[in-house]
């Protein structure tokens, strides 16, 4: 009886503490992949091993293993081409600041186009007549 006990403790333990045991991969891999691309675009500190360092502490946060190349290789696959971690993705970085070409609200100015244009400046076109060669 305490043996039952004692799991059911360290699984409700485990489950309030928010273990990637009993989280969605797929939120997970989402979360993890925003952070990553906020943290990289924001980064002052843009070297190599300082990079990848955070990106595998975001992972291992996120209850991945980033050292294990064929999980983490099968799991990119996995979520390579569905929409809604695309999506959920682009958004994510987007709300962080991250420039998304197509996403962004924030558009180019376009000039302003007056409703009349200026005529005082424009030049009559000259009409000349070229005989054409028989």
């Amino acid at each position: 009886m305490k043996k039952i006990l004692s799991i059911g403790i360290l699984l409700a333990v485990l489950a309030v503490s928010g273990c990637s045991l009993f989280r969605d991969e797929k939120q997970a891999y989402i979360d993890a992949m925003v952070e990553a691309a906020c943290v990289t675009f924001s980064a002052s500190d843009l070297t190599a091993e300082k990079v990848v360092s955070d990106i595998e502490e975001i992972f291992i946060k996120h209850g991945f293993d980033p050292k294990d190349e064929a999980k983490m290789t099968e799991i990119a696959e996995k979520y390579l081409e569905d929409e809604e971690v695309k999506s959920a993705v682009l958004k994510g970085a987007v709300e962080c600041g991250i420039d998304v070409p197509g996403l962004n609200k924030i558009q180019p100015e376009t000039p302003e186009v007056p409703e009349e244009l200026p005529t005082d400046d424009v030049e009559t076109p000259i009409e000349i007549e070229v005989p054409l060669a028989q």
